[in-house]
């Protein structure tokens, strides 16, 4: 999040010392710290089940309502263009590893650009690029139209060219993506009429306001049509105790889908009873985490207020949940959960009372052991790279810097990025003097194998690394405000090949 609320607006609330939590008959408590630097004016301590972790019945806590249907130089990437006439009726194959000698890290990646047929919105919070890999070969890659409230869907095949005509839906924002057999699921933000208060929210007779929007996770088949639809905040009006809503500073959301369920962690805003003010309420910037099985409905566990503010978020699974915030407050640090839907395992937090301008989250890539992390933190002068290793108890086992990552960006926001690349191997990505670099580490170990490279191709500072089933791993970027869509793709070769 680039800049603080205002304090009136979104002044926080201090956690809890013990949260209490009621999880298939097992109590867990989840520490809540001391928080060091300056903070909001002391506020009245709410009750532990309004901002903390707990169990949300799905029909009477979480109002979730199912709806109808409705230093050397870069080296140039080889680039391709794709026209939106190109149709396609299946993904091509997916290439299977050569015989020839593996390139070097640079010269694997490509560059495929599409020409979607309208201006796009990228390169901003509100703006992400999700790509998701389809089962069959290829992708889904999603987008918001630049003059209409719009989200296409394409289909890219497994050569990344865009294969027929993308998927129209409504929404304001899409946010994360998930690809299935037959179509897909996405995290959208859209306006919600039924939530509006002229105090808060933006409408016709109150432009100047942000809007007060609801978060869905949408279920399409491949023609495009709602299999289902299911908010996952809350229907209450945005001017009352305990409203959970989207609003203007609390965009993000990442999504699994397990094979069983789908995990969706996202940024969301909360208003609870200002102190001292009967009938006034504050709204606060925190995350939720929900869980909804395959048919839309959800499952009994989560919470709606993690981290506070929370500036980014990440999610990954290795049959168990790992769920990474961006603190300023409760906690000022990163804080890492690991967890499954019944029991939460275990939490980390690294850079405990470092300012939040001076770090940055990046990728989090699961091992059957536990979860890789990597991020930026700037303590002295220079910004440094580290990476760190959280088990499956959520205990921080290794966090060292990257030596290799040099001259790195200090002005926030920046990010650092990392994916499961090939068969035993991650790829690491990071801004040098504005060049993108990438390295390949050992996913056992975390040590370098190669690099780092710089490249010509870009990433903005909202996507993230994508692996693919084959070893790859690809991205989507554009420079916004026009219809030109660039995927980046970086092959596996020679022992990083699956």
């Amino acid at each position: 999040m680039p800049t603080s609320p205002p304090i009136r607006a979104t002044a926080l609330l201090p956690r809890p010392s013990r949260l209490a939590v009621a999880v298939a008959g097992a109590a867990l408590l989840a520490s809540a710290g001391v928080v060091t630097g300056a903070r909001p004016a002391a506020q009245a301590r709410p009750d532990d089940g309004e901002l903390g972790y707990r169990v949300f019945l799905p029909q009477a806590a979480l109002s979730l309502r199912r709806q109808d249907p409705t230093p050397a130089p870069p080296t140039p990437a080889a680039t391709t263009t794709d026209q939106p006439t190109v149709t396609a009726t299946a993904p091509l194959p997916t290439p299977t590893a050569s015989a020839a000698p593996c390139p070097g890290l640079a010269e694997r990646v490509t560059v495929t650009t599409a020409s979607l047929g309208a201006p796009i919105r990228a390169n901003d919070e509100y703006s992400p690029l999700p790509v998701a890999p389809r089962p069959g070969g290829g992708a889904l890659v999603a987008w918001r139209e630049q003059s209409d409230r719009r989200i296409r869907v394409g289909t890219f095949d497994a050569r990344d060219r865009l294969a027929g005509v993308p998927l129209t839906f409504g929404g304001e924002e899409v946010h994360a993506l998930v690809a299935h057999d037959d179509g897909g699921a996405m995290a959208v933000v859209a306006d919600d009429p039924d939530i509006y208060s002229p105090k808060y929210c933006r409408g016709p007779s109150t432009p100047d306001k942000p809007y007060c929007a609801k978060l869905d996770l949408w279920r399409f088949d491949g023609d495009g049509a709602t299999r289902w639809r299911t908010t996952v905040t809350d229907k209450r009006n945005v001017d009352s105790i305990g409203a959970h809503f989207i609003w203007w500073y609390q965009h993000t959301a990442r999504l699994v889908w397990t094979g069983a369920e789908y995990g969706l962690y996202f940024r969301s805003a909360l208003s609870t009873a200002r102190p001292g003010a009967p009938g006034e309420i504050d709204i606060h910037a925190g995350d939720a985490f929900r869980f909804l099985d395959g048919a839309g409905g959800a499952l009994d566990s989560a919470w709606r207020a993690g981290c506070s503010h929370s500036w980014a978020v990440r999610l990954a699974f290795n049959g168990h949940f790992g769920a990474a915030c961006h603190g300023d407050a409760y906690p000022n640090a990163f804080r890492v959960n690991v967890l499954d839907r019944e029991l939460r395992l275990g939490e980390a937090r690294l850079r405990e009372g470092l300012d939040p301008t001076k770090r940055a989250l990046g990728g989090l890539v699961p091992t059957s052991g536990g979860f890789w992390l990597l991020y930026m933190a700037q303590e002295n002068r220079a910004m440094a790279l580290h990476l760190a290793f959280i088990d499956n108890a959520g205990r921080i086992t290794r966090d060292q810097p990257l030596g290799q990552a040099t001259e790195l960006e200090t002005a926030y926001p920046f990010r650092a990025y990392l994916a499961e690349y090939g068969a035993d191997e991650m790829l690491a990505g990071w801004y040098r003097a504005g060049g993108l670099q990438l390295a390949v580490l050992d996913r056992a170990t975390g040590s370098l194998v190669s690099g780092p490279v710089a490249i010509t191709a870009r990433i903005d500072t909202w996507s993230e690394f994508v692996p693919f089933p084959n070893g790859d791993v690809a991205w989507a970027w554009s420079p916004g405000a026009t219809d030109r869509l660039d995927m980046v793709r970086v092959a596996a070769c020679g022992r990083e090949q699956r």
